[in-house]
């Protein structure tokens, strides 16, 4: 961040968006006997849960790639810490994050991170493998916190004149594990990612969104009718083929995550499949042993 960015600057700014502005340390924190975040029942319920996905997603200081919650070799705070006298290094997580639960609050962050000229950096779920959601020098938005899901019929996307269609509208928090059994329960599928602790919005859909079902019912953006995004400069959108065509079209196509992004979603509606049959095969590999 800005040498020029005071505490002062940051508290104010902390009060304006509602106390959701953090000051982050990494994970392993609570290990370090030199660190102020030192607790050892702390430390027992980060050691227990270290590895666990769906864990890690649910806090902000750590990633789904452990390299990316550190900077070299040297930069780091993994745990349980070899030597718990030793520094505790911030790595690459962000010293700051804006802990999201409303659209408002993701134009509240642009608009700060502009008017400072503060690095953005965008995190949901942390599953991005090149680190973009993740930087020592970045001001972050974390929008996790952006949950809810709801079904249309008939939807129709603003401005169009199309056929409407069934779709559900997806918050950018949610995980392909809720959305998908929110599918189930209402009867259909979703085009979504393998992994259930993936966020199946942000990174995930606007880097082309690769899903089981996409041979048959093509990509995440093949099936996305229309969003709701926070543009770079703090202004709250509705993008479809019909409204806004601009951003919707190009929004998929120059990004490979949502840390990269033209803009940050906050919601987006998508068309719903009808319930087909999946067949998984398993590969089996075993040795046989004694046989004449």
């Amino acid at each position: 961040m800005s040498q020029s960015t005071s505490l002062s600057t940051l508290a104010a700014f902390n009060v304006s968006i509602g106390g959701k502005l953090y000051s982050e340390v990494p994970i392993g924190a609570p290990c370090y006997t030199t660190s102020s975040s030192y607790s050892q029942a702390a430390c027992d319920e980060v050691t227990s849960n270290y590895q666990k996905a769906q864990w890690r997603t649910d806090s902000f200081s750590s990633y789904n790639a452990i390299n990316w919650e550190t900077c070299g070799i040297a930069n780091k705070c993994l745990a349980p810490p070899m030597n718990r006298s030793a520094i505790c290094s911030q790595g690459s997580v962000p010293r700051y994050s804006v802990h999201a639960t409303t659209s408002s609050d993701i134009q509240k962050y642009v608009q700060f991170a502009a008017k400072f000229n503060l690095r953005i950096v965008v995190k949901n779920t942390g599953h991005d493998y090149q680190g973009r959601s993740s930087s020592w020098d970045g001001f972050a938005l974390w929008t996790h916190g952006i949950r809810g899901i709801t079904r249309n019929q008939h939807f129709m996307p603003a401005c169009c004149t199309a056929t409407p269609q069934d779709s559900i509208t997806v918050a950018s928090g949610e995980q392909c594990e809720t959305v998908y059994q929110f599918a189930d329960d209402a009867g259909f599928l979703i085009v979504g990612g393998n992994c259930e602790t993936v966020g199946a919005g942000g990174g995930w859909l606007l880097g082309g969104g690769h899903s089981i079902l996409s041979p048959s019912y093509g990509l995440g953006v093949d099936n996305l009718l229309q969003a709701e995004i926070v543009t770079p400069d703090g202004k709250l959108q509705t993008v479809s083929e019909c409204s806004n065509p601009d951003p919707f079209i190009m929004e998929p196509i120059c990004t490979k995550s949502s840390t990269k992004s033209i803009s940050t979603t906050q919601e987006y509606t998508i068309a719903q499949i009808s319930t087909t049959r999946v067949m998984h095969s398993p590969e089996l590999h075993f040795s046989v042993s004694g046989c004449a």
